[in-house]
């Protein structure tokens, strides 16, 4: 590309006040005109919308229909330029030459735009706001660039496989099957990504778009969408956890998923017929190995060829709703695999064809992509862009729903035809990122639907807004050592990208995987806010002996133990902007160790957890400000700083924020199989400290304490039932009483305390110490 191909926006000529912001009429260097459009959605987010010539109607596809009003702000101008002013920002935008700059109240910068990243030619490194013209002089591609800080960061662009902090970083953001998860290849491209100076960028178009972090000038960041039209946000945070919340306030927050899918999930590539799958179900009850849901892939239709028509092999599955009817009785729930494309010449075929259901080539017949296998017959691509083939398409899940099926695993979606003709008119290239968004949502729709809103999925691919259709895996791993790590990084990343749910293959996916790293992914696997095992042999525990087999069901036994917890902080984390499942940088922002920490993370309030990725080993561990105790040995460290942890192959390096309060139920083989009762806290007293527990009613239990140096003070609220309280690392007490009332069932331990009592309605705890 010679530089002459490409224009930049020079300056502005004159701007009008619109409704929702100020309309300006610019001019590039060429002299070309152009439209530039600057709006406050919220008083923290700026959109910014630049064409060429004129822009058209916004493009709202990927946000929330309904979101707030666009909020006001005040407009000054001066010769010099123009100044934008909300309540947490000001916008400035210089006249000749163009620049736009954003800071907050006190004037620190928070954004600018890059416009004279030129190198001692005159040459520009980076283009600032503009676009390239073909040889005709029509625009075909527009971009712009925001100035990098000499310290600035940068997480977040969907799930890519790579490390935590992406400076330096230049790649495409096209959805594709990755094949592997140790690739900048991404299932789940997410054009939006945070700063470590408290900002966020979110491109709101699903084209192909090129991002440069400061790898082609250490001055800039860069991205050019391939359109004609240019429209992105920035969200001030100054928190990373607040640019979260604004990002889903735009995008959509996502729900909460079913209780039950936070159990565990068991599968394989795949159980052949009911015989096999009743025994895995017997294999798990025997064993007093808990789990939640067996899922099938797609040999419940029977071979490649009718992947996906929706029909049961019923040779191989006879009496398949009696089998789900039996598989529930003992706890399980089923979920099967399913994709969007379906085979030529099977029935569904023949509808969809007839109707006009599929993606269309250029003579109008359904456009095929390559099927299963080399002698596979074609696959068609439903089109979700024409409602009545949504309409058709999940009227086969409330089928298979009504059989008793709990949710299904929506796999691939990669392959959206870029020179497909689309039902509404959308352009192949717009299509092929946003396919995976629109498939996932019309499942979801039916299984929340069809189960009071509960709804869940288990998907592969997505885009940005695909936060609102939980829940997300990260694809095809192998069965190493480097893949479990490389998984957990581009969950991270995935996690920083607008999502609060994600998962992976327990043991890897792809080969044999032996029993050392079974088990270690188990553990990471089991603190990971979903946990399913599947490859393509046999992931029950018990294929890997007996060693194994007791690491995996002490961490699963531990899992359910703690799905109070884990689902009261899933319940907050739309509101609070935390994921359950999270890297250190989005508490600790402050702390620059954490921008780069993506082998540990945060799970919930209370867990800092450092997986390891050998059979045995010496790992450091970096632990932030303030004070943390190993969960095992209940030694307390104090951070910021590394420590060093031998981890034996049944040790998961675990440690508990001074301060927290766990909630625990009592153990269980499924999801709903016990009441809550005795609820179990286990607390780690500073000097006071709270958790809201989710409880079985869906209604709020609060618990809280208070220190002081001879007393701690207990309160529970709105719960009925046991109450078993761990009081870790504290003295002994020689009087405790219960609402006033002198309590006898308490025990003493190596600075611990046990105190059992009934809650019947608000009951205060009263412990004193004699130091």
């Amino acid at each position: 590309m010679t530089q002459s191909s490409r224009v930049y926006v020079a300056r502005w000529l004159s701007y009008e006040r619109t409704e929702h912001g100020v309309l300006f009429q610019a001019q590039s260097d060429a002299g070309d005109p152009l439209q530039v459009e600057i709006t406050t959605p919220e008083p923290a987010v700026v959109r910014l919308r630049m064409a060429p010539g004129q822009l058209g109607p916004p493009n709202d596809r990927l946000l929330v229909p309904g979101r707030e009003a666009v909020s006001g702000s005040i407009l000054s101008a001066d010769q010099e330029g123009l100044t934008l002013s909300s309540s947490l920002l000001r916008l400035r935008v210089s006249r000749d030459p163009w620049r736009v700059s954003l800071t907050n109240l006190e004037g620190g910068t928070i954004a600018s735009q890059a416009v004279d990243d030129r190198n001692i030619l005159g040459v520009f490194e980076v283009m600032p706001l503009g676009w390239e013209k073909d040889a005709a002089g029509a625009p075909v591609r527009v971009y712009d660039a925001l100035a990098l800080a000499p310290d600035e960061r940068f997480f977040g662009f969907g799930e890519r496989f790579v490390p935590l902090d992406q400076r330096g970083r230049s790649w495409t953001s096209w959805t594709e099957d990755a094949f592997t998860t140790s690739t900048q290849r991404a299932y789940k491209p997410v054009p939006f990504g945070m700063s470590s100076r408290g900002y966020g960028l979110f491109v709101n178009t699903t084209v192909p778009i090129d991002f440069d972090l400061g790898a082609s000038s250490s001055l800039s960041f860069a991205f050019s969408p391939a359109a004609t039209e240019l429209d992105y946000f920035i969200i001030y945070g100054p928190a990373l956890n607040d640019v979260l919340r604004r990002y889903w306030r735009l995008t959509g927050t996502p729900p909460l998923p079913p209780h039950w899918s936070f159990g565990f999930w068991t599968s394989r590539f795949g159980y052949e017929n009911r015989a096999e799958v009743e025994a895995v179900a017997r294999g798990y009850r025997e064993r007093g190995i808990p789990c939640d849901v067996i899922h099938l892939d797609p040999q419940w239709m029977g071979g490649p060829e009718n992947w996906c028509d929706l029909e049961w092999d019923t040779g191989a599955f006879p009496d398949p709703q009696g089998m789900i009817e039996d598989l529930r009785d003992q706890g399980f729930r089923v979920c099967l695999w399913v994709n969007s494309y379906v085979p030529q010449g099977n029935a569904l075929y023949a509808e969809g064809a007839s109707k006009g259901y599929f993606v269309r080539d250029d003579h109008g017949e359904p456009y095929f992509i390559p099927g299963w296998t080399d002698k596979d017959v074609p696959l068609a691509v439903v089109d979700f862009t024409n409602p009545e083939a949504v309409a058709w398409w999940q009227a086969q899940y409330r089928r298979l729903m009504a059989m008793g099926v709990a949710t299904f695993k929506t796999d691939f979606a990669e392959a959206a035809p870029t020179d497909g003709l689309y039902h509404d008119g959308t352009l192949g290239t717009e299509a092929h990122n946003l396919y995976p968004l629109l498939y996932n949502r019309a499942v979801f729709e039916v299984v929340d639907a069809e189960s009071d809103g509960q709804g869940v999925v288990w998907a592969r691919s997505t885009t940005a807004g695909g936060q609102r259709y939980p829940v997300h895996w990260g694809g095809d791993s192998r069965t190493t050592f480097d893949h479990m790590a490389s998984s957990l990084r581009g969950g991270l990343n995935f996690l920083l990208s607008g999502f609060a749910y994600w998962s992976h293959d327990i043991g890897g996916f792809s080969g044999a995987s032996d029993p050392a790293l079974y088990a270690r992914w188990a553990q990471l696997g089991l603190f990971s806010s979903h946990s399913r095992a599947h490859g393509t042999s046999a992931r029950e525990p018990w294929a890997f002996g007996a060693e194994a087999e007791a690491i995996f069901r002490t961490y699963a036994e531990l899992r359910y133990r703690l799905l109070p917890y884990i689902t009261s902080c899933a319940a907050r984390a739309s509101t609070t902007g935390r994921p359950l499942m999270r890297p250190l940088v989005l508490d600790y922002q402050d702390d620059p160790t954490t921008h780069t920490l993506d082998l540990q993370y945060l799970f919930g309030e209370a867990f800092l957890v450092a997986p390891v990725f050998a059979p045995v080993a010496d790992v450091p561990v970096y632990l932030p400000e303030g004070r943390w105790i190993d969960y095992w040995s209940k030694h307390t460290h104090v951070g910021p700083g590394w420590i060093e942890v031998h981890a034996e192959l049944d040790r998961l390096p675990l440690f508990v924020r001074e301060g927290s309060i766990i909630p625990m139920g009592p153990p269980m083989q499924y999801v709903g199989e016990k009441r809550l009762d005795p609820l179990t806290l286990d607390v780690y007293p500073a000097d006071a400290g709270a958790f809201t527990v989710l409880g079985e009613d869906g209604g709020p239990v609060e618990l809280r304490y208070r220190m002081e140096r001879e007393e701690l003070v207990l309160r529970v609220e709105g719960y009925r039932g046991r109450i078993e309280a761990i009081l870790n690392l504290v003295p002994g007490a020689w009087d405790v009483r219960v609402n006033g009332r002198k309590c006898e069932d308490f025990e003493t331990q190596d600075r611990c305390m046990v105190v059992r009592f009934d809650a019947e309605g608000p009951t205060q705890v009263d412990l004193k110490f004699d130091l």
